[in-house]
């Protein structure tokens, strides 16, 4: 009966234990900018989210998340290539999408998709640096990743939160610049580890006694 209850938990607990921690790199599948004039910035390869004479533009960013497994827990940020950078300073929010959209839907401010009332990640730049890659770690209590969470997934979009740089500019459609959203599986707790080491332990332990 110990020798069951043993192999059990170990048993239980190897799979997690053994579980290969897995990064996937995911591109935009669409992307779209657009102002409170209703312009767009599209044709340019940057994603602007950004003030200028007065003006506020947003980003839009939706990512295929059909290749996350049922039942994995992951961690997520996203990555931006900072192409101009007008001053020193400017801080952002990246906001999950709640409403469908696509480029072609989304002609004029009123077209945007609506967002989530928490932000799902923030990104604070305090310096002028430009041509540098910006990195926004997504918050795993806004954003439960998962293969459920896929199929009501409509991507996010960035908005600044200030207005002391009148101009940040991220890579959109550039090749090799594309903004990057990078899932990784949870690595497995250490209690998992743990048990199965206590359970090997213990078997051990009893088929030493029993040869003995």
């Amino acid at each position: 009966m110990l020798i069951r209850c043993v192999l059990s938990f170990a048993l239980l607990a190897a799979p997690l234990a053994a579980h290969a921690v897995q990064t996937i790199t995911l591109l935009p599948t669409q992307f779209r900018n657009i102002g409170v004039d209703n312009g767009s910035t599209d044709s340019f390869g940057n994603l602007t989210t950004q003030w200028q004479n007065g003006s506020a533009n947003v980003g839009l960013l939706q990512f295929d998340l059909s290749s996350l497994q049922a039942g994995q827990r992951y961690t997520a940020r996203l990555e931006l290539f900072h192409r101009y950078n007008g001053a020193s300073g400017a801080q952002f929010d990246l906001l999950l999408n709640e409403t469908a959209w696509t480029a072609q839907s989304v002609q004029t401010w009123a077209d945007r998709p609506d967002t989530s009332a928490f932000a799902a990640g923030h990104l604070n730049i305090d310096d002028s640096r430009q041509k540098v890659w910006r990195s926004i770690e997504i918050n795993p209590l806004v954003v439960n990743w998962g293969a459920a969470f896929a199929q009501q997934f409509h991507g996010f979009t960035l908005v600044r939160t200030d207005a002391s740089n009148p101009k940040a500019m991220f890579a959109s459609n550039v090749e090799g610049l594309a903004p990057r959203l990078v899932v990784t599986s949870a690595v497995p707790e250490p209690s998992a580890y743990a048990l199965m080491a206590l359970g090997l332990a213990l078997v051990g332990g009893v088929a030493r006694r029993r040869a003995g």
